[in-house]
């Protein structure tokens, strides 16, 4: 009786031992499958962010271009040609660049930090300031009042300084990730 009393000790001892072991390995199966995720997901936000981020850029791009060539087109307009149309169509394509911008912002402060987005939503506000002042002279030019370049150039470098100070922070969060 002890030789089976001592065998069921011992296989219960085993089936005992089984399980935690089993336990243990699926505890860390779970904690591996955990960490797996994690890192999956870091690295899908720091993917999309990096998009994100590259989309802004090129949207601000093109919100300049086309509220230069806008410019451009106003300050060499001649009455009464053809060329009115063209500059309408250049000044809606201004607006159209504005509405574009403040979209891909959003999206930006969807998956960016605090701070980076504060810097993205600064750097659309003063592209946005440079395509009012834009749209303002060309309206003034429209009506023979006198332009200002001073708010113009103005406005142009606090956009510059904004799109700066945004890059900056963007590649730093892009290699901490």
């Amino acid at each position: 009786m002890d030789a089976g009393l001592a065998a069921v000790i011992a296989g219960a001892s085993g089936a005992g031992g089984a399980a935690l072991a089993a336990l243990a390995t699926s505890l860390g199966l779970v904690r591996q499958a955990k960490m797996q995720g994690d890192q999956a997901h870091r690295q899908w936000l720091r993917n999309h962010q990096q998009q994100s981020y590259e989309d802004l850029m090129v949207t601000v791009d093109r919100a300049h271009h086309a509220s230069r060539d806008a410019m451009r087109a106003v300050r060499n307009q001649l009455p009464g040609t053809e060329a009115q149309q063209a500059t309408i169509a250049l000044l809606e394509d201004v607006r159209m660049q504005g509405r574009s911008l403040q979209a891909v912002v959003q999206r930006v402060a969807l998956l960016a930090d605090q701070q980076t987005s504060t810097f993205a939503l600064v750097l659309c506000e003063r592209v946005l300031d440079v395509i009012e002042v834009s749209l303002d002279i060309a309206t003034e030019m429209h009506h023979g009042q006198p332009l200002s370049e001073e708010r113009l150039e103005q406005a142009t470098n606090e956009a510059a300084e904004a799109r700066s100070q945004f890059l900056d922070r963007a590649r730093s969060m892009l290699h901490q990730a």
